[in-house]
C-alpha cells in the first residue's frame, strides 16, 4: 500500500532508541502517524495483526490508531522514530496507482506532487534520510527555535523518502538504458568508500569513459566524477553526526588522499567545514520511556546515544 501525504505534515516528536541488551517494543496504540527508520539490529515488532522486522536502512509508516506491540527481544538495536499529523486525510494507491503518480513525480520541473511513500520499504541510500533525521533530533532539543522548523525539516525527510521511493519503483517499469544507469548509480553508493575513477566505472560496465560522462551530465546535470565526490561526502556527513571519528580517520574511511584535501571539498560543496558541521548536529534525545523484556535483568540494559 502506498501513502499519499496531502496537506502539511505537522511534527509531534521524535527520538532515537539505542539499547545494547536486549530491548521488547512497548505495547500501545499512537494517535498520530509514526515513522520508524532501522539503522542498527532488527526490531521485532507486531503491526495489527501483522508480524513485522525493521532492518537497517528499512522504512515503515504506521497509521494512527494501529496497535503495535514487540514480538521478540532485538539485541544490539538503534531506531529512528517520528510522530507526526497530516493537515489533511492521506490517499491509499495500489503499487500501478502509484508507478504512474511517481512517473510524473520524476519529470523535470514538478513540484506540486506531494510526497507518495509506500508504508514499508527499503532505502537504496540512507544518508540523507539521517541527517534529515539528526537535524530533527538536534532542533527537537532546541527550545529557542522556532517550531515551525521542525515542520520543514519532517516535510524534508518525507520528500527525500518519496523521491527514494520513486528512483526505485519506478525502475521496475523504464526503459534498458535507464535501468543500466540506476544500476551504476547503486554500484557506485554501494562502492563509495573504496577508491573508485571513472575509467573504473567504464570498464566495469562497458562504457567509453568519455560516453559515461556525458550520459551522465545529460541524465543528471552533473558529471560523473562530481557525483562520486557528492556520495562520498553524503557518506562523511553521516559519519560525522554519527560518531567521533577523526577527519583524518574519516577521509581515510572514504578513502581521499588526505584530511586537508577532505576539508577543502566539503567547503566547496557545504559552505562549512566538517567540524562545523559537526558542531551544528551535537544534540539529540534520549530515549528514556522504554520496556525491557521481562526476562531481561534490566541492571544490565543501558540506552545509550551512538
Amino acid at each position: 500500500m502506498f501513502l499519499e501525504l496531502k496537506g502539511v505534515p505537522q511534527f509531534v516528536d521524535c527520538g532515537k532508541l539505542v539499547s545494547t541488551l536486549p530491548f521488547l517494543h512497548a505495547d500501545r496504540t499512537n494517535a498520530e502517524y509514526l515513522l520508524l527508520m532501522g539503522i542498527k539490529g532488527e526490531l521485532h515488532i507486531r503491526v495489527g495483526e501483522i508480524p513485522c522486522t525493521i532492518t537497517p536502512r528499512d522504512i515503515m509508516i504506521i497509521l494512527p490508531g494501529t496497535p503495535i506491540s514487540g514480538l521478540i527481544p532485538s539485541r544490539q538495536l538503534t531506531y529512528f522514530w517520528c510522530h507526526f499529523n497530516m493537515s489533511e486525510k492521506p490517499q491509499f494507491l495500489s503499487q500501478q496507482e502509484a508507478l504512474s503518480r511517481y512517473q510524473v513525480m520524476l519529470q523535470p520541473g514538478d513540484t506540486d506532487s506531494p510526497p507518495l511513500i509506500p508504508q514499508t520499504f527499503h532505502l537504496i541510500n540512507s544518508s540523507r534520510a539521517i541527517i534529515f533525521s539528526q537535524q530533527l533530533l538536534n532542533y527537537r532539543c532546541c527550545p529557542e527555535y522556532p517550531g515551525s522548523i521542525l515542520h520543514n525539516l519532517l516535510s524534508c525527510l518525507l520528500i527525500e523518502l518519496s523521491t527514494q521511493a520513486a528512483d526505485s519503483f519506478s525502475s521496475i517499469s523504464i526503459g534498458k538504458n535507464h535501468q543500466r544507469l540506476q544500476e551504476i548509480l547503486q554500484w557506485i553508493r554501494v562502492n563509495a568508500c573504496m577508491k573508485i575513477t571513472v575509467s573504473e566505472i567504464a570498464d566495469r560496465f562497458n562504457y567509453n569513459p568519455d560516453y559515461l560522462s556525458h550520459l551522465f551530465h545529460e541524465k543528471l546535470g552533473i558529471s560523473l566524477k562530481h557525483y562520486i565526490i557528492r556520495v562520498k561526502l553524503e557518506i562523511v556527513k553521516e559519519v560525522l553526526i554519527s560518531s567521533d571519528k577523526s577527519i583524518k580517520e574519516i577521509a581515510r574511511y572514504v578513502s581521499f588522499d588526505d584530511e586537508k584535501y577532505l576539508m577543502r571539498l566539503f567547503k566547496q560543496n557545504e559552505g562549512v567545514t566538517p567540524s562545523e558541521y559537526r558542531n551544528a548536529c551535537s544534540r539529540t534525545k534520549f530515549n528514556t520511556n522504554l520496556r525491557v523484556s521481562k526476562r531481561i535483568d534490566t541492571r544490565w540494559v543501558s540506552f545509550l546515544e551512538e
